[in-house]
């Protein structure tokens, strides 16, 4: 899903990263790369949410057997979810960047990726 999500952003603004000659052109670059990441950051929440809803019950049931507390099962939620949206990050920003046609640097890369990871993993922890 991830693949067909960034080809489809990708072909759609394929190369506008090279053609900034005016402020209209850098608000559409910024609102393709919003909405490339709040679309597939919104379908990746929507599914999580399956998976939190199947382990409620695991949680009430550990949780009434004092077994362990609330802190420790969170954390493990999100520890596991930060590995895989870092994996879907590095596919998705390293193929967008570069489809789009940003500026080649490896800070920019880089800072891309971590803004893109970042709002990942809200999404994912919400």
């Amino acid at each position: 899903m991830t693949i067909c999500i960034v080809v489809l952003f990708g072909v759609i603004f394929w190369g506008k990263g090279d053609q900034i000659h005016k402020q209209q052109d850098l608000i559409n670059l910024l609102g393709a790369t919003y909405s490339a990441i709040i679309f597939l950051g919104a379908t990746n929440a929507s599914v999580v949410q399956y998976v939190v809803a199947g382990a409620r019950t695991v949680f009430y049931h550990e949780r009434a057997t004092r077994m362990y507390p609330k802190l420790p099962y969170a954390f493990a939620q999100v520890a596991i979810e930060t590995i895989y949206a870092a994996i879907q990050t590095f596919v998705y920003s390293c193929l967008l960047f570069f489809m789009i046609g940003y500026n080649f640097k490896v800070e920019k890369i880089l800072y891309f990726y971590y803004f893109i990871f970042l709002c990942f993993t809200t999404l994912y922890t919400e």
